[in-house]
């Protein structure tokens, strides 16, 4: 059976039959749907409909995040704090390797879902050899402060478009979710310049924390939000992460 038709199957099943996510079998929730990335067009950020998502199981993505990396820049653009790290932190997807080649914020979230928007976004931004690109996006929305936060809000500069490389290591696990499993996956593109498309998004439906007195310090560096504005779905179909296979 082709994978539109296991598409179109499970999400029938599920809609029709008003199963919750846990109880789709396994034999009916559709292969990883990476292969198909590279045909689809379409811009990002989008508003993610959680009731019409296409169900599927997977063991990736698989993590390759030490406990401690070096930074070996992190910058204030003019618009938003971008860090990269040294070492070969990655992902592996479908048995590709992605190595994480930078993260960055938004404010307020660019991603929604249903609607509904976090305080900020970070994107952790990686590349194959391939030259092919994933991104993972982790919204935050205002709560208990976040450790990681602080050491970024730390160590970026003050004055607009510059850089420094901070002492100390830093874990790059402090931006994911407890539990990395849930998440919605679709195709999209960069949602800054060149804005390119053709791309595997990973949203992790868990969300972070940041406190409040966090968020306003980052308003205080970078006062102009810099989400993009949300893009036509197009007729893209958006995934949704169930379980292991």
């Amino acid at each position: 059976m082709s994978l539109r038709k296991l598409a179109f199957l499970s999400l029938f099943l599920v809609v029709a039959c008003d199963q919750s996510v846990t109880d789709v079998p396994k034999d009916e929730a559709i292969a990883w749907p990476v292969d198909n990335f590279s045909a689809v067009t379409g811009q990002s950020p989008i508003d993610i409909p959680s009731s019409t998502t296409l169900k599927f199981r997977s063991g990736d993505p698989v993590f390759d995040y030490p406990s401690a990396v070096d930074l070996t820049s992190v910058a204030n653009t003019g618009e938003y704090l971008k860090a990269t790290a040294g070492g070969d932190a990655g992902i592996v997807i479908g048995g590709k390797r992605y190595r994480l080649a930078e993260f960055h914020f938004h404010r307020a979230s660019e991603h929604a879902v249903d609607g509904a928007y976090g305080a900020m976004e970070v994107h952790l931004v990686h590349i194959a050899g391939d030259g092919s690109i994933a991104v993972i996006g982790v919204l935050f929305r205002t709560g208990a402060a976040n450790t990681a936060i602080d050491v970024l809000w730390n160590a970026v500069p003050t004055t607009p478009r510059t850089s420094r490389a901070p002492a100390g290591a830093f874990d790059l696990r402090g931006l994911l979710p407890s539990s990395t499993s849930p998440y919605y996956t679709y195709s999209g593109s960069l949602t800054t310049d060149p804005f390119s498309d053709r791309l595997t998004w990973i949203v992790f439906k868990p969300t972070l924390t940041m406190s409040a007195a966090q968020a306003s310090r980052y308003a205080d560096l970078f006062k102009e939000p810099n989400a993009r504005p949300l893009q036509s779905l197009r007729g893209r179909a958006i995934y949704e992460r169930i379980g292991s296979p």
